[in-house]
């Protein structure tokens, strides 16, 4: 975010716009009154971005404090991650491509979902709710969703003993630490990494899953067969190449939900009722920062998944040597998310979502599906350079005017932590600009370099 006090300089911007952008900094002059209009500047309409320009809004009114803000965003809309695409090109069948689920715990994203009226997505009764984990070579665990509660409860003690029970107690309690970040006295914070040494979380982002399991005495079977077929799904990531935190946060999605015709409905209502002025198509080049001007960068990392429809098949249970990160079976997940028409053949198709580091191509897909899959079936996707990841999270945000908001991500990548950085940054903003510097929330110990931690290498399945 750009905030620009009217008394301390200018924010340079070099943009590329597709419609001229005159007039930024005094955007409204007859506004510009005695009060001083805070002109307030975001970069991205992701997740974070558009939770700031709705959180400023609201904050900005409960403390009086006049802003005008504007949002660039170098696409044609909002919500960053969270991307739709038309079955067979029709836009009556829109499907999740990233950013899926969230959880009811997720409660600036449910609470945004409650006040803007969107409908929940319901499960389709055709599809049968049934969860296989595989190996490659045997099947590990099977359960129906449809039988008893109980009857499932039983399956899984009888083969992993009290390990679920103990399992189950360790998410939890980790992720109540987490929870506490959205309130007093950790919010605001001004150090992501304090918060994390507060609430005796940043342990976890130091070791692997792997490790973390092992020392909380969970299970090898149980963590190899559930845990790292969560972390798969979830973050396409083995245990051993994912830290101690998001494989608990993997577990999490009980009651998983995703709002009727796209997950970007929420972030666009946000920018909405932000009353921002929203620069779409527009993207920052360069910046250049000038005394006091304030900046927060919501440019977030994207996440891609891939998808596929076709005819439903097991295939041949015997498998075939895959990559060495998804080991014998070949693929992380495959998820079979709901029937679909097919406006040519009127017959009813499966919609699936493939997670695998195998490129997924029709000799992938006639493996996979058990049938052969033509070779003009699937289209080269955009390539892109993998790169490790910090196992720690680096400077997310600092008090000299620039606000980095997607230093969340390698601590917890999901929709809803993201967009509790952009409503813990506008926090901040409103404290300062109503002069509560000294009223913020815990956490404050430490200038921003103490955020900055040592980086080692990261996985390399990163999505």
């Amino acid at each position: 975010m750009v905030h620009i006090p009217q008394r301390q300089g200018l924010c340079v911007l070099t943009l590329f716009a597709t419609a001229p952008l005159l007039g930024l900094v005094a955007a409204h002059p007859e506004e510009l009154t005695q009060e001083r209009v805070q002109n307030i500047a975001i970069i991205g309409a992701g997740a974070a971005g558009s939770s700031a320009a709705y959180h400023l809004r609201r904050f900005a009114e409960d403390e009086g404090v006049p802003i005008n803000v504007t949002i660039f965003e170098s696409r044609g809309r909002a919500g960053g991650r969270t991307r739709t695409v038309n079955v067979y090109d029709d836009p009556l069948q829109p499907v999740e491509q990233g950013a899926s689920i969230f959880v009811r715990v997720n409660t600036i994203l449910y609470d945004a979902v409650q006040e803007f009226g969107l409908q929940l997505v319901k499960d389709d009764d055709g599809v049968e709710e049934r969860l296989v984990i595989w190996d490659g070579e045997t099947f590990r665990y099977e359960q129906n969703e449809g039988s008893s509660k109980w009857w499932n409860y039983a399956k899984l003690f009888w083969k992993y003993g009290m390990t679920p029970l103990k399992a189950k107690r360790l998410v939890d309690s980790t992720i109540g630490r987490f929870l506490e970040l959205y309130d007093e006295p950790h919010f605001p914070f001004t150090s992501l990494t304090q918060a994390a040494i507060d609430l005796d979380l940043v342990k976890l982002t130091g070791i692997t899953g792997g490790q973390f399991l092992q020392e909380s005495g969970i299970g090898l079977d149980f963590s190899r067969d559930i845990i790292q077929a969560a972390t798969r799904v979830n973050y396409a990531t083995n245990l051993a190449h994912i830290h101690g935190l998001e494989a608990m946060v993997s577990m999490a999605p009980d009651g998983a939900m995703q709002v009727a015709g796209g997950n970007w409905q929420i972030f666009a209502n946000m920018v909405r009722a932000s009353n921002a002025s929203f620069l779409y198509e527009t993207a920052v080049t360069s910046l250049e920062l000038q005394k006091s001007s304030t900046v927060d960068n919501a440019a977030p990392k994207y996440i891609l998944s891939t998808k596929a429809t076709g005819p439903r098949a097991r295939g041949d249970s015997k498998a075939e040597p895959g990559s060495d990160a998804a080991g014998k079976a070949g693929f992380f997940s495959v998820s079979t998310l709901r029937r679909v028409k097919n406006p040519k053949t009127r017959q009813t198709e499966y919609l699936y979502k493939v997670f695998s580091p195998e490129v997924v191509d029709p000799d992938f897909l006639s493996r996979l599906l058990g049938v052969e899959v033509p070779s003009t079936f699937t289209g080269r996707g955009p390539t892109t350079d993998d790169e490790p990841i910090s196992w720690y999270h680096p400077t997310c945000l600092t008090r000299n005017g620039l606000y980095y908001t997607s230093g969340i991500e390698s601590f917890i990548s999901t929709m809803e932590t993201s967009a509790l950085m952009g409503k813990n940054v506008a926090k901040l903003i409103v404290n300062e600009l109503a002069g509560k510097d000294e009223a913020l929330g815990g956490s404050q110990k430490g200038s921003s370099e103490d955020d900055a931690s040592s980086s080692s290498p990261g996985p390399q399945d990163e999505l």
